[in-house]
């Protein structure tokens, strides 16, 4: 039970007094309203009672907040967030969405995920000409022989350097889909081996993938590669469902190479410029395992 002052003697911001339609008026509202529901299920299944000052109470048949102990902490009436988490059609303001990212504790990728899915708004996909100018490919070359490429937003690999084809492999002769990062990490056995933490890397780059690709929910590119991935793993279903939001870089990354044996980077993500569509990874070599001598060594002998 919850405390007895909570319901009654509250002022709900949002009382409801209308039934809110489930019915779909806008291109891609279903799959969007999904993955809030979806979203905010698993934000609050995380969440113990004990953690945001309310009793545990009696035996809970779920892990995590209660709907109605999400909507007393946020301060909306019961009727309403149980109708939001629905994906019912209900206008929300940045206030009260700022409530629930304090609530349900999201990070910032976290809460720009939620805002994105409690928006009608869904940006058409920019991606489908995969091209760069000149001065990007002049700054990806000047970063040999630091690993270095240019991702879209559903993380497909669009440009690099020598020292990332000398590290990943030949990407020319590989297809969009087979440059793809969810693509590789997921679906190619070789990837197991290649990265020394996988199960982290596996995280870490769907994580970094919904971050990214929320905003263009619904087109048949980006279903097709997610589909696709359900089909054949099973590590991407049971991370899929999890709605994880996140970045991709960590402090050390170990690459487990088939020729140079182990590397270590430090990788970096940096928006480019005048770009909102692509971003710039960057493996900073570390002093470990001599990763930079092996780089610039490699490279002098493949010129």
């Amino acid at each position: 039970m919850l405390p007895s002052h909570g319901f009654a003697s509250k002022t709900w911001k949002y009382p409801m007094t209308k039934t809110p339609s489930l019915v779909p008026t806008k291109p891609n509202q279903i799959q969007r309203r999904r993955l809030l529901t979806d979203f905010l299920r698993a934000r609050r299944a995380r969440i113990s009672p004990e953690s945001v000052g309310l009793p545990n109470g009696q035996r809970r048949r779920t892990p995590g907040l209660r709907r109605e102990e999400v909507a007393l902490l946020a301060g909306v009436s019961v009727s309403w967030y149980t109708w939001f988490e629905q994906g019912r059609e209900i206008q929300v303001s940045s206030a009260v969405l700022d409530s629930l990212v304090r609530v349900l504790q999201l990070d910032g990728y976290e809460r720009e995920h939620l805002y994105v899915l409690a928006r009608d708004s869904v940006n058409p996909l920019p991606w489908l000409c995969h091209e760069i100018d000149s001065g990007t490919q002049l700054m990806l070359d000047m970063l040999d022989p630091a690993p270095a490429y240019v991702i879209s937003p559903c993380c497909t690999v669009v440009a690099w350097n020598q020292a990332a084809q000398l590290v990943f492999g030949d990407w020319q002769a590989k297809s969009m889909r087979e440059r793809n990062l969810l693509w590789m990490t997921f679906s190619q056995p070789g990837a197991r081996l290649f990265f020394a933490d996988w199960v982290g890397e596996t995280q870490r780059v769907l994580a970094f993938f919904r971050a990214n690709s929320t905003k263009y929910i619904g087109h048949p590119i980006l279903q097709e590669l997610i589909n696709d991935l359900m089909a054949i793993s099973p590590e991407f279903c049971q991370l899929w469902a999890q709605h994880d939001v996140g970045g991709i870089t960590i402090e050390r990354k170990e690459l487990r190479h088939w020729d140079l044996g182990s590397l270590v980077f430090h990788p970096k993500v940096l928006q480019i410029h005048n770009s909102d569509q692509q971003q710039l990874v960057v493996y900073l070599p570390l002093d470990e395992a001599q990763t930079r001598e092996k780089l610039e060594q490699a490279l002098t002998t493949t010129i």
